[in-house]
């Protein structure tokens, strides 16, 4: 793996990688993949901006360094050595044992671990971005993992436990002698049997319910909350939000679909944004557009294609990985 060109070595404020805003971290790892991908005169072009990215602010600087340390950590790896290793079921937690920069410590914990694809190839089982993933359990529950996603499944001693670990998951649960439980990172979900989503936002899950019955259990809250068909709420660490009607079209991802119905377009395409790669996102000035439709999610370059006939917008491509929607 080579380091990306971007040759402006400034110094580096005295700041613990922690204290720097998410958002920046994001932006530094999409300046790396915006480098990976150019080429030829481009790269000088990117390279250039890049510069001026890191000039333009003390924090910028500070996440570039912190890059450049956790490349510099896994540079003695091929990309395919890399994949080779971590696809091997019984070598994912010797690699993060052996320090390869997988460690949830340092840049690796700080830029959210859990959000990232080193993140989902260490999970028992995952979906890539822009594909979902369907199996069966040893219990026969069915399971479907939208784009991006990441679980583990404990049933060792005859536990029914998964672990959402990123993303989403649609659970079928059929009744076993046990109940299945799903852990997150804001509380569980338990089920005797039941038809079931959970997906993961920042610090909430969502959890809905389409047959059968669930308890939603926050971590810090005393006792469950039960959800009962056609019911929808949010999980937090200390509290449920409130009991809303679910909506098929939000689970529309299991058949290839994205729906849309009156929505704005920065949360559309914030929702598009689940099934591809690189950062998507739009002017403020179109940000409150609408947008109604039921879209195939297997080419999203047409999906904001389409969006260009339909609403007063222009797609713009930096490259494949940054793309803005703005005023035609």
């Amino acid at each position: 793996m080579n380091s990306p060109n971007c040759d402006f070595h400034g110094e580096a404020p005295a700041s613990n990688p922690k204290d720097i805003p998410r958002g920046v971290a994001k932006a530094a790892m999409e300046w790396l993949l915006m480098l990976h991908e150019a080429s030829g005169p481009q790269k000088a072009a990117v390279a250039q901006r890049c510069i001026a990215w890191r000039r333009a602010a003390p924090e910028h600087e500070a996440a570039w360094n912190c890059i450049e340390t956790f490349q510099q950590r896994l540079q003695h790896l091929d990309g395919e050595t890399l994949r080779g290793v971590l696809d091997q079921p019984s070598s994912r937690r010797s690699v993060i044992k052996l320090g390869l920069g997988f460690a949830v410590s340092g840049m690796a914990g700080w830029i959210g671990l859990t959000q990232t694809p080193l993140r989902r190839m260490t999970a028992d089982l995952h979906a890539d971005v822009g594909r979902s993933r369907s199996v069966i359990l040893e219990d026969g529950t069915r399971l479907a993992l939208n784009s991006g996603s990441a679980l583990d499944v404990d049933f060792a001693d005859g536990r029914r436990h998964v672990i959402l670990r990123e993303g989403e998951a649609l659970f079928h649960a059929p009744a076993g002698a046990l109940p299945l439980q799903v852990t997150t990172r804001v509380g569980s979900i338990q089920t005797e049997q039941a038809h079931f989503s959970a997906r993961l936002f920042d610090n909430f899950c969502r959890v809905s319910v389409f047959e059968g019955a669930v308890d939603v259990q926050p971590l810090f809250l005393p006792a469950p909350i039960r959800l009962t068909p056609g019911q929808q709420a949010d999980m937090y660490v200390e509290h449920m939000g409130p009991i809303l009607a679910a909506s098929h079209e939000a689970i529309a991802w299991i058949n290839g679909m994205i729906v849309a119905s009156n929505m704005r377009l920065d949360a559309f395409l914030q929702e598009l944004a689940r099934y591809r790669h690189g950062h998507l996102s739009c002017d403020a000035s179109v940000a409150d557009l609408r947008v109604s439709g039921t879209y195939p999610l297997h080419d999203t370059d047409k999906i904001l294609a389409a969006l260009e006939h339909s609403l007063p917008v222009s797609v713009r491509s930096s490259t494949r990985y940054w793309v803005t929607v703005i005023a035609s």
